[in-house]
């Protein structure tokens, strides 16, 4: 069994018709083909990896002072740094992982 809760609108009647319009546009979906698209798009997203984490990215604990926060970043930023044989990519995801975390502590 599979249930739609459509409870956007104040009337019964409404949110009926809702639910109705939407069973619509999935069985027009299924009719032109469109499941097989969306089933590769879901699986492409699948296929992705996970987004880094800002503690694993700047090897402290979650719950990390600002201080120690700070220490990693300027220890890790020596060899990620482009300037000193570190890329561009993984000095950019140093910086994200330190602007998320004091972004966590504010």
């Amino acid at each position: 069994m599979r249930v739609i809760a459509v409870d956007r609108y104040y009337r019964v009647r409404d949110n009926l018709a809702a639910i109705a319009a939407t069973l619509d546009a999935m069985r027009a979906i299924e009719r032109h083909g469109g499941a097989q698209i969306l089933e590769r798009a879901f699986l492409g997203f699948a296929a992705l990896a996970p987004p880094s984490r800002w503690w694993d990215v700047l090897q402290v604990k979650p719950d990390a002072s600002p201080d120690v926060i700070e220490a990693n970043f300027r220890r890790l930023a020596q060899d990620r740094h482009p300037d000193r044989g570190g890329s561009d990519s993984a000095m950019a995801e140093l910086n994200q992982a330190r602007a998320d975390a004091l972004a966590a502590r504010a």
